[in-house]
């Protein structure tokens, strides 16, 4: 009962997996608050939680910076979703209406936390320059939908994953980072916000629908954790708190729909009121070519598996489209310069002068229109 707890519970929940009456449950926790535990009922949500930093896995090793980043992650995560459980769902319906489109912005793979520098010690990318990064990505997608001229249904929001980027991910990664797991979420919620804002705000659009997929490094690599700690994961979830509470207290973002889902590989989702089906994943477990047969036998198992108009992927720090026979799939770049990674699986191609940062395109009933990579040609740090 303690462990079931310390997540979150509802008394229904409990009854049923005990397979007992709803008295002996409450005789239960009456038992665990005289052993010294801190019982907390939520009753706006109907949750029954553990309050307090309680270990109940004696297994893990206490002390490492990776349990300290497991505890962090589970803590805020059960607490969000009690929170959110109060809360009205921000699910605006999405439309569709004659010859219109939609607009459609994916960012991924921002890595807060990461500091990058050239072999002359030059610093190229750091966490302080996200925000700034987001904001630009958000003006850039707005004056491109009114660069392409048409006239709009909804906005999507695609957010692809790593946008932390985590702790104990690899050896000595402490090296390179310049943010812990605390503020790397913390730096993000701000410019995030104002990005979905700014789109609920614009005359050009019915509906915005934010889409989320985790990415590996949020990843916690604890011993014995569950596939949901995952900090991508608290930092989507806190955002639709944030949205929801906007909602709830002061009457905007009334146009905003949530898709975020679990910690899985993937999501799918609707564009054009659902006559276009979209997915999203992050990327680690698919390559950004199809150029062998086993690679192209992966992508047809994926359209098979979720039968996609459009795919989005990012993780490979690359921008372009999958050369195949088969439905688009975007590939997106991130603002994260390309590293060791990049270049040790091969996917590295020739530097510009520009960073790719995010991808935009309009999609109709027919498919995609007209794609705009966004860049950093237009970008004053």
């Amino acid at each position: 009962i303690a462990t079931r707890l310390q997540k979150g519970e509802t008394l229904e929940g409990l009854v049923d997996d005990l397979g007992t009456r709803p008295s002996v449950v409450g005789q239960h926790l009456k038992d665990l608050k005289k052993q010294g535990w801190k019982v907390y009922i939520d009753r706006d949500a109907e949750m029954v939680a553990i309050e307090g930093d309680h270990v109940l896995r004696s297994s893990e090793h206490k002390g490492t910076r990776t349990r300290k980043a497991n505890r962090w992650w589970e803590l805020r995560h059960n607490e969000l979703v009690r929170r959110f459980r109060s809360l009205d769902v921000p699910d605006a319906e999405l439309t569709a209406t004659g010859d219109t489109e939609d607009w459609v912005t994916h960012l991924t793979d921002l890595h807060a936390g990461d500091k990058v520098r050239r072999d002359d010690g030059t610093v190229v990318y750091e966490t302080a320059e996200i925000p700034g990064i987001i904001d630009y990505t958000t003006e850039q997608s707005l004056a491109l939908a009114r660069h392409h001229g048409a006239e709009y249904d909804d906005a999507h929001i695609l957010w692809g994953g790593d946008m932390v980027t985590g702790e104990a991910v690899y050896e000595a990664q402490f090296e390179d980072l310049d943010a812990w797991l605390d503020r790397q979420v913390e730096v993000l919620v701000s410019p995030l916000v104002r990005q979905v804002k700014a789109f609920s705000k614009s005359d050009l659009f019915n509906t915005v629908q934010v889409v989320a997929v985790v990415g590996n490094h949020g990843r916690s690599r604890a011993s014995g954790t569950s596939r949901q700690a995952n900090a991508d994961l608290i930092l989507y979830k806190f955002l639709r708190i944030v949205v929801a509470q906007l909602l709830e207290h002061a009457g905007i973002l009334e146009n905003i729909r949530f898709r975020i889902g679990q910690a899985e590989a993937f999501r799918n989702f609707a564009m054009r009121g659902g006559r276009i089906k979209g997915h999203l994943r992050h990327g680690q477990y698919r390559r950004p070519q199809a150029e062998t047969s086993a690679r192209k036998k992966e992508w047809q198992a994926t359209l098979l598996d979720h039968d996609f108009d459009i795919g989005y992927m990012g993780h490979y720090h690359i921008s372009g489209r999958i050369p195949w026979s088969g439905p688009p799939v975007i590939s997106t770049g991130s603002p994260k310069p390309a590293g060791e990674f990049v270049e040790r699986i091969g996917e590295r191609g020739p530097e510009g002068d520009f960073q790719d940062v995010a991808t935009a395109h309009g999609v109709s009933d027919d498919g995609l229109t007209a794609v705009f990579p966004i860049d950093t040609r237009n970008y004053t740090p």
